[in-house]
């Protein structure tokens, strides 16, 4: 009994109706428990598992007890999750054929799914544009206004080295170093200080083999540590990302050659 009620305190609150519906049938009508559910982890976060379980019943077919094995699966869940969250996106980016826009939208789309904050910035004529701050906290309007400033396309900020390299930055752990070299001047630097920003990843965003910009996802929890699977996603997210980036500046220029004909 004391395991159950373990279980069922560590079961995520949304999944309760449908697991007692499961064991229930089981328990009635011996039907396969085949079941996934989310439990919660000593992290604090919930991991999705798999369970299969059989009810012992005794000579009159009662059920007396049950057994079963628990597995996390979640690798799989995080495959599928992906899948889901790239193909959300790409309908989301490809909604708009404003260029700017959809870079907002975009670091918007990252928050809180792959980031708990999202910087995108841009170059434009040597000049650094920043076109979208999106957090996961509650306060956002005061992240915004001390996030505004971007930084200097020759300093040492991340996302600019990224700019100038073209090559995407996988950062496991943010020392206070890299936060002096990231921000804009000592209040900046101090607010950044103050989100305690365990990791972090930096991906250009390339257009017609021009770098255009990049995107900064930043993690402000413990347990979110970045590495080469949240890359890959990341990247792949700002490879689609600059697809819809393409089709707008084209319908621009289509647009501005159609006016010109006239």
């Amino acid at each position: 009994q004391a395991s159950y009620d373990l279980f069922c305190r560590l079961l995520h609150p949304d999944d309760h109706l449908r697991i007692g519906q499961a064991v229930g049938l089981h328990l009635e009508n011996n039907t396969e428990l085949d079941v996934e559910f989310r439990l919660l982890h000593t992290s604090g976060e919930y991991r999705y598992c798999i369970a299969r379980g059989k009810a012992w019943r005794d000579t009159e077919g009662r059920p007396f007890r049950m057994s079963g094995i628990v597995s996390v699966i979640k690798e799989r869940k995080n495959a599928e999750e992906s899948i889901r969250f790239l193909s959300e996106a790409s309908a989301s980016l490809s909604a708009s054929l404003d260029y700017e826009k959809t870079l907002e939208t975009l670091a918007n789309l990252t928050v809180p799914f792959l980031a708990d904050l999202c910087i995108v910035d841009i170059v434009e004529n040597d000049t650094v544009r920043r076109m979208g701050i999106a957090y996961a906290g509650t306060e956002q309007a005061r992240v915004r206004s001390l996030l505004r400033e971007p930084p200097q396309l020759n300093g040492q900020n991340p996302a600019m080295k990224v700019v100038r390299s073209g090559t995407p930055l996988l950062i496991p752990e943010i020392t206070d170093s890299m936060l002096v070299e990231a921000a804009y001047g000592s209040t900046q630097l101090e607010f950044l200080r103050e989100l305690q920003l365990p990791s972090g990843i930096v991906v250009p965003l390339v257009v017609r083999g021009r770098t255009l910009g990049a995107i900064s996802l930043l993690s402000t929890k413990c347990d979110r540590r970045y590495g080469v699977s949240h890359l890959a996603l990341a990247e792949e997210l700002a490879r689609r990302a600059v697809l819809s980036v393409e089709n707008g500046q084209l319908y621009q220029e289509t647009q501005k050659t159609s006016e010109n004909l006239h």
